[in-house]
């Protein structure tokens, strides 16, 4: 029986596991379910236990390089040194960075392009601002197939790199359903969670500011902001100190998969205000675990939370204010039913099944 291999392109990724790692670990669990044939080689920079645990498929090794911990070092590396480091039927990256300069390791080449982010926010210092947009358009006029997460990112990648329809595979970020036992869930410890790297795109003061008011007239509820400090997040605790609200709003800092579970089956709802999202995890977790929503109304929010959430525009801290007092009235009973429907369409065998018929293409 004839096979292909497959490398896979994941020197960029950690320990700490953000959306797009977590893209990949749901993604590749159900392919290499679903896949005895092919091969797979994947390429990392660390070892990574999540990543480890998919060696118990017998057609999967793991390769890893040994790159001194700098950004620089690394993207220096995949793209003048790794390309002599494989060869392969296809190289997948789950980023987006493939190798632009030397393209004989692979006969196809598929990158992801999770949304377009740096295109809209300028969110890096110059440097490597230039070299994220560079990357960016390079690598998607390079690759044979795009892969992004979303019907929204798939009109932004249109939109904003010309990228033709044809070039892109939408492929959701899926999730496993739970089915959470309402009866043993404890909602009476009056904290909201919101999920994210800190960073200014994810709206953090105007929720902060929303968070207080409605402390003004709701006593006794905490904000847990659940995630890696990122950048620009100076500002966002000096408002916290400002509105003396050290108190009750926490930073939990990352959390592992059962921490997050936990928090999400006890939180009175997850307030996900980001201005642009490719995709948003959070929300889908959330919904999973039949935790309640309030959401931006802009960007592919919408897409994943269909009309199970409490949507807010994300600019105005009143409205925000005002979705944090809904989500305590919300019907729990109604809610699950929505939630559960909606998840179910993040099916992951069926996104599995579009990768595996792109392999064969």
């Amino acid at each position: 029986m004839s096979y292909k291999k497959i490398a896979v392109n994941l020197l960029p990724f950690d320990e700490k596991l953000t959306g797009t790692g977590y893209f990949f670990l749901r993604l590749f669990k159900e392919v290499l379910i679903l896949d005895e044939k092919n091969k797979y080689e994947l390429h990392v920079s660390k070892k990574i236990q999540q990543f480890e645990e998919l060696k118990k498929f017998s057609n999967v090794i793991i390769i890893e390089h040994v790159i001194k911990d700098s950004k620089i070092r690394r993207i220096f590396y995949e793209q003048f040194v790794f390309p002599f480091k494989f060869k392969s039927d296809i190289l997948f990256s789950p980023s987006v960075a493939i190798p632009i300069f030397f393209r004989f390791s692979a006969k196809k080449y598929i990158t992801t392009i999770h949304d377009i982010v740096p295109f809209i926010f300028k969110k890096y210092g110059r440097s490597q601002q230039l070299y994220v947009e560079t990357i960016t358009k390079m690598s998607a006029r390079a690759a044979d197939k795009i892969i992004t997460v979303s019907e929204n990112s798939k009109n932004d990648l249109k939109k904003y790199l010309n990228v033709s329809e044809e070039k892109i595979l939408v492929i959701y970020n899926t999730i496993v359903p739970k089915t959470a036992n309402q009866e043993s869930i404890n909602r009476d410890e009056n904290f909201f969670i919101t999920v994210s790297t800190i960073q200014p795109g994810k709206n953090l003061l105007r929720l902060i500011k929303a968070f207080a008011l409605f402390s003004e007239t709701v006593k006794d509820y905490k904000l847990i902001i659940v995630g890696n400090l990122g950048w620009q997040y100076e500002e966002i605790i000096t408002l916290i100190e400002k509105l003396k609200l050290n108190n009750q709003v926490q930073f939990s800092g990352y959390v592992n998969d059962k921490e997050l579970e936990n928090l999400y089956r006890k939180a009175n709802a997850l307030v996900y205000v980001s201005l642009y999202e490719g995709f948003g995890i959070p929300p889908l977790e959330a919904m999973n675990y039949n935790c309640p929503v309030v959401v931006s109304n802009v960007s592919s929010i919408p897409e994943v939370v269909g009309n199970a959430g409490i949507y807010v525009d994300p600019y105005s801290i009143e409205d925000i204010t005002k979705g944090l007092h809904e989500s305590l009235n919300i019907d729990m009973e109604a809610y699950n039913l929505k939630a559960m429907k909606q998840v179910e369409k993040f099916n992951p065998q069926v996104e599995a099944l579009k990768f595996l018929h792109e392999l064969e293409m």
